[in-house]
């Protein structure tokens, strides 16, 4: 399949699941091949091929379930390449055994376990997917919260963001085959039907992430300055850290915000300010903080970071507004 059939099978899936119909994945049947040619390359598995599988297989592992996806164990892992005859040709396929575990999966894990490896091949890129969720939560998740359904669409968004920010981790095993190759040899990625150069190839890849900001969990005790809640298919809120200001998109559940509105309501009334613990997902750049949205409330999540630390790492301004 070309690029756009792949990501059309993978939208349908989304969409499915957005409008809770049935739906399934085949990842045999997209045919995700990786072919390449030179003199050095052959149908057989030697050292870089078995490396590029472990190490793909690995971070794919690690991060769906650092998303929450339940990934079956197996000693063959999740992922296994078939290796045809002539040029390296070696096509993506689910691993011996995996295949009936799978079945047994939600539509929402068998979807982000396909967003992992699509992205892994460069097919499909993070903040692509977000904003694409991020967009269906405003539109759809507030006008059914009263159905009771809208934590679970929260749940997942989450998930995808915590698999799709680590696109260049995920990525890496590509791009250490792709170093692999010589000058003169020709690759042919996933979804791709012509061989380019191992410097447009790794072009490609980097398409997704150039030029944009990054996406971090800064997850701290903020100060709420206010909170915008008239138009109930956009909640803000304002909130201060240190000498850090900046609004951000209200995305938690009904019970969350009556807590927190029942909170600030009753803070004012006292001259005072509430300080909860919440979650925030931001994109970040050298300009400071461009967007962010508050996902939930709690204690930290597992890969929040220090506010100050991001923007310095950014070399961003100390304000963000």
């Amino acid at each position: 399949m070309d690029i756009e059939a792949i990501t059309n099978k993978f939208n349908e899936g989304l969409q499915a699941y957005l409008g809770e119909a049935e739906y399934d994945f085949d990842l045999e049947s997209l045919r995700l091949s990786i072919r390449i040619s030179g003199t050095k390359w052959s149908g057989i598995v030697d050292k870089p091929i078995a490396k590029f599988l472990i190490d793909l297989d690995r971070r794919l592992t690690e991060e769906l379930r650092g998303a929450g996806v339940d990934i079956p164990l197996s000693e063959h892992g999740l992922i296994a390449l078939k290796i045809e005859e002539g040029s390296l040709e070696a096509f993506l396929q689910y691993s011996k055994g995996i295949l009936s575990q799978l079945d047994k999966m939600t539509l929402r894990d068998k979807i982000l376990i396909l967003a992992g490896i699509l992205t892994a091949l460069g097919i499909i890129y993070g903040p692509d997917i977000i904003d694409k969720l991020n967009a269906v939560k405003v539109e759809e998740v507030h006008a059914r919260i009263e159905e009771g359904k809208s934590k679970e669409r929260l749940d997942t968004i989450k998930a995808f963001t915590t698999v799709l920010q680590s696109e260049r981790e995920l990525q890496q095993p590509l791009r250490a085959l792709i170093d692999k190759m010589s000058p003169d040899d020709k690759i042919s990625l996933p979804g791709h039907k012509e061989g380019v150069t191992k410097e447009v190839a790794k072009k490609t890849l980097a398409k997704g992430t150039r030029q944009k900001p990054k996406r971090y969990y800064i997850d701290h005790r903020y100060i709420v300055h206010d909170l915008l809640t008239k138009n109930p298919k956009n909640w803000q809120i304002t909130l201060v850290y240190g000498d850090v200001a900046f609004r951000a998109k209200l995305l938690i559940t009904t019970e969350e915000m009556t807590a927190l509105l029942t909170a600030f309501n009753e803070a004012q009334v006292k001259g005072a300010n509430i300080s909860p613990d919440l979650h925030v997902t931001a994109e970040i750049n050298e300009k400071g903080i461009t967007s962010a949205e508050v996902v939930g409330l709690g204690a930290a999540r597992e890969n929040s970071r220090k506010l100050s630390e991001v923007l310095a790492i950014e070399g961003a301004l100390k304000a963000s507004k």
